[in-house]
């Protein structure tokens, strides 16, 4: 129907009848998009959208999973948000010390 679904709390590893879900196994069969889940299928529509979310810091899923979905990650600490803000100020401030403290991280990137 096109209504967005959240799967909340999930763990590293999925149950086997979400596959045809995450790997977006759709058939069209005539004007209509279905796609299997379970022993039938049932009606798609190109509007819906499916979201997990998960609780643990550093969650270490399968490559089948990272392949057929797209992760963000969210999770934001206090000394992270101030670095970027920090960052913002001295870039907008003082451009000079901003560019030479990037070319500075690049050549340790490099080395």
């Amino acid at each position: 129907m096109g209504i967005p679904v959240i799967f909340e709390d999930a763990n590293e590893t999925f149950d086997p009848m979400l596959d045809p879900l995450l790997a977006k196994q759709i058939e069209k069969k005539g004007n209509d998009l279905f796609i299997k889940f379970g022993e039938g299928g049932i009606s798609f529509s190109p509007d819906f959208k499916f979201f997990i979310t998960t609780k643990m810091s550093r969650p270490h899923y399968s490559p089948e999973i990272c392949v057929r979905v797209t992760m963000l990650n969210f999770m934001v600490t206090l000394s992270g948000l101030t670095e970027q803000m920090l960052d913002i100020i001295v870039s907008i401030e003082e451009t000079q010390k901003f560019e030479k403290r990037n070319a500075c991280i690049k050549t340790k990137a490099e080395n």
